[in-house]
């Protein structure tokens, strides 16, 4: 089971909900990612990227989409706060908004508020279970 934290500044408004187990997806010969939420399967994918497409899909693509797989991770921006999904087996720890460095969500624990600069996050504990 996936379980969703919630993660909040103890001296301003900040807050954002980071789930444990990432983001896994397929990824199509464009380069667009097609996630898929948990509970799903590859299935789901298939489905989807074919309802986009207005077609069926070959074999091959779908051997295709299975090869090209990953799992993008909530960071979030120690500069702007915002949450970017990254997999760091592919892509620089960059916020994809303001070009920041970006750290693995739950490790925003105990870092300075991005927001108001100087309160401390903290984790608030589970907010969701999946």
């Amino acid at each position: 089971m996936a379980a969703c934290y919630k993660l909040a500044c103890n001296r301003c408004d900040y807050a954002v909900e980071i789930w444990d187990e990432g983001n896994p997806y397929a990824q199509d010969w464009r380069g667009r990612r097609w996630f898929i939420y948990h509970p799903h399967l590859f299935e789901g994918v298939v489905h989807e990227y074919e309802r986009h497409e207005g077609r069926f899909v070959s074999q091959e693509e779908k051997e295709q989409l299975l090869r090209h797989s990953g799992n993008a991770s909530e960071h979030v921006c120690l500069t702007c706060g915002r949450i970017t999904w990254i997999d760091p087996r592919v892509e620089p720890l960059r916020c994809w908004w303001c070009d920041g460095a970006a750290i693995q969500g739950l490790a925003l624990v105990g870092q300075t508020c991005p927001q108001c600069k100087a309160g401390v996050i903290e984790n608030r504990g589970i907010w969701a279970i999946s």
